[in-house]
């Protein structure tokens, strides 16, 4: 492929992905519920239609920026296999990325603010984006551990995108007390635990 068509499209699917996250916060109905909707909302969220709508706001902003990141690593990780000078692109990404998480904080702290509970601004700038630049951060360091292999790659991207939307489901309801005490650990320990992951990473395998 050509190098000016796949920087082309690389640049093209960077923005798609970082636009992705705050595309679906506006795709998000907002309350009043129409029907039965905040009835089985609730179930899953519990609390006022406000808190309902924030809950879904925090799953956007948390796990759909996650795999808007993951898609970065594995477009990336085809980037290096495609091009042979691929230096360019690779930063750019990760501007993207960064692009990408400051429109969506910005939008959904102002979704937030006016039709929901108030509290995205100090959930996601406090407390998710640090986690999400700490994930972003390990899973590239991971990736350039295992030579940048798309198997491993993938699978690195994938666990990661599963896990947290999964915890997200675990902490986020009401129910649990939201903020739940169950993210404190997240919050707290994995800055923490990713520079001491990432540090050993690099230290040379006959070390470990």
């Amino acid at each position: 492929m050509p190098h000016r068509t796949l920087t082309t499209l690389a640049h093209v699917t960077a923005l798609l992905l970082s636009l992705a996250p705050s595309l679906g916060l506006f795709a998000i109905p907002k309350p009043p519920f129409a029907g039965d909707d905040y009835f089985r909302y609730r179930e899953l969220w519990g609390g006022s239609p406000f808190e309902v709508y924030s809950h879904f706001l925090d799953l956007v902003l948390m796990t759909g920026n996650l795999a808007a990141i993951s898609g970065m690593l594995l477009l990336e990780c085809s980037i290096r296999r495609l091009s042979d000078d691929p230096v360019g692109t690779r930063v750019t990404l990760r501007w993207y990325s960064m692009l990408g998480l400051a429109l969506s904080g910005a939008f959904g702290t102002a979704l937030d603010t006016n039709d929901g509970e108030g509290a995205v601004v100090i959930v996601f700038w406090l407390a998710f984006l640090p986690i999400l630049v700490g994930a972003q951060h390990l899973l590239w360091t991971v990736a350039t551990r295992v030579d940048w292999h798309a198997r491993k790659v993938s699978t690195a991207a994938i666990l990661t995108t599963g896990l947290g939307g999964i915890l997200q489901l675990v902490y986020e309801p009401s129910q649990t007390g939201a903020p739940s005490w169950l993210f404190l650990p997240i919050w707290l320990g994995g800055p923490p635990a990713l520079v001491y992951y990432a540090r050993s990473l690099r230290r040379p395998l006959a070390s470990r």
